[in-house]
């Protein structure tokens, strides 16, 4: 078990100095058990101000320069707001994030991609056109996949997801490239080893 600390976007506090002063102390008192950046990003759904969008932004330009001072991948939330996500990671010459629950467009999938970025793909593959999308025109070298458990299950039946579910992720991923199961659960491993610098004993 690894450890990354989130700061939603999507929480009032994600804003509050104090939220970022308590974020940076923690992690430079445990910056070596912490492997990662992250959720920290951008969230929109609820925004009602272009002050808090403004605000949002300022939080992400911290948490990015935070992520390069420390050799940290970023781990990106984006909701509502995957082109500013996508414009600001490239104006910064982000390489090496992870594009969690990856929600927008092949077109901007490929933009990040050049520059080394991952997108990772949940469960919701299964019933989704968009993450299907995704899956089609993005290669394997940058494919992540995850659960983002509890929420997103790939079961119309069962409401709560579980980790025990993310093999359902590979095999569709399996299914539209047309390859082997083996091949995507190596290859999604092997990317997650190199996307989060992690050294196995």
């Amino acid at each position: 078990m690894f450890l990354s600390i989130r700061l939603p976007p999507r929480e009032h506090f994600y804003t509050s100095e104090n939220s970022y002063s308590l974020y940076l102390e923690f992690l430079k008192s445990n910056k070596d058990d912490v492997i990662a950046i992250g959720e920290v990003g951008l969230d929109y759904k609820k925004v009602i101000s272009k002050e808090e969008v403004r605000k949002q932004k300022e939080v992400f330009l911290k948490f990015i320069q935070l992520s390069d001072k420390y050799q940290k991948p970023l781990v990106i939330h984006c909701r509502a707001a995957t082109e500013d996500t996508v414009d600001i990671l490239l104006k910064q010459g982000v390489h090496g994030a992870i594009m969690h629950a990856f929600p927008g467009s092949l077109s901007q999938a490929l933009r990040l991609i050049k520059n080394n970025n991952y997108i990772s793909i949940p469960t919701s593959i299964v019933y989704s056109p968009q993450k299907v999308q995704i899956a089609q025109g993005v290669p394997l070298t940058h494919l992540l996949i995850e659960t983002d458990s509890p929420v997103m299950s790939p079961f119309k039946n069962i409401r709560r997801n579980e980790p025990a579910f993310l093999i359902k992720a590979a095999e569709k991923i399996a299914e539209i490239k047309g390859v082997s199961l083996e091949k995507v659960t190596e290859e999604t491993f092997n990317n997650s080893i190199r996307a989060y610098n992690l050294i196995l004993r």
